[in-house]
């Protein structure tokens, strides 16, 4: 019961509404009995402290769905994203001042969660991100290790598929071949340059912190498997080319669709679609210290 009312109160942090508004409604509202349980609870250390954990808990999945929906983040980049969730709920799950059954029961549900929503395209657009590359001197490897035997297979098979080869021996074999060669990291010297340099390039954020989300450039991504890959990984190139043009939200085009609300309003829907498309545009190109 008090862990559930420590969760609840977490909704406020997690959407980064102030500890003070909460409490302050409590006392201002303490008189009803509704409120006399929920102030009652949160007069015990006890109390506080589940919320302290519940806190630790989830503020990084607060930080990753910020990130996911304000930074434009590709498919590419949940797989990495929810092994860091899953690492630091393990971390959590560790250290935290609450009964062994609660722990075990907050893992299972995120280890099943992330089971329920997993999808062969997420490890896929993973290994074939440049960003993702492991540098080894003047070499690099696709990160393909960093896989499970199951996921392997599941990426080998959707190749294939984008290929438009399902069921077709042969184009099994040749995609096999491919992601071979790929782990192998024995490239050209110009695939191993320009993954170096799209890794730099793209690469923010402090890496002694917990990094949920790495914001890359689908162009940059798309061009490297169009004009540096294409020649020594034909078929990967294909699957490359549509798995790394692909968002993680539709948070981008919901926002569009709200952008356009906001240009055409009753006092401007006279405008001509030319116009309004190219409002739009700026509205959402544009730097945010541009707003003030």
């Amino acid at each position: 019961m008090e862990f559930a009312m420590a969760a609840r109160a977490s909704d406020f942090v997690v959407l980064k509404a102030s500890y003070k508004n909460f409490i302050q409604a409590l006392f201002e509202h303490a008189h009803t009995h509704t409120h006399a349980a929920y102030f009652n609870v949160c007069k015990t250390s006890e109390w506080w402290r589940k919320l302290a954990a519940v806190h630790q808990l989830l503020k990084p999945f607060s930080e990753a769905i910020h990130a996911l929906e304000a930074d434009k983040a590709l498919l590419s980049q949940v797989h990495p994203a929810l092994d860091a969730l899953e690492a630091h709920v393990s971390k959590w799950a560790a250290r935290a001042d609450l009964t062994q059954a609660l722990r075990k029961d907050v893992v299972s549900a995120f280890k099943a969660r992330r089971k329920k929503h997993y999808h062969p395209a997420q490890s896929a657009a993973f290994m074939l991100d440049p960003t993702n590359f492991e540098m080894q001197g003047s070499s690099a490897r696709a990160p393909i290790n960093c896989l499970i035997a199951q996921q392997k297979q599941h990426v080998l098979e959707l190749v294939v598929r984008l290929n438009g080869g399902k069921g077709d021996m042969s184009m099994n074999a040749a995609v096999s071949k491919e992601l071979s060669e790929l782990d192998l990291g024995d490239w050209n010297p110009l695939m191993a340059d320009a993954a170096a340099f799209l890794k730099k390039r793209d690469y923010s954020g402090d890496p002694t912190q917990l990094r949920i989300i790495h914001v890359s450039k689908p162009n940059y991504l798309r061009k490297f498997w169009l004009y540096k890959a294409d020649k020594h990984f034909p078929l990967l190139a294909v699957a490359a080319n549509k798995l790394l043009s692909a968002h993680a939200t539709t948070a981008a085009a919901e926002r569009n669709w709200s952008a356009w609300g906001r240009t055409y309003t009753g006092l401007r829907n006279r405008l001509s679609i030319e116009t309004a498309e190219k409002m739009v545009y700026v509205k959402a190109n544009m730097p945010e210290k541009w707003y003030s």
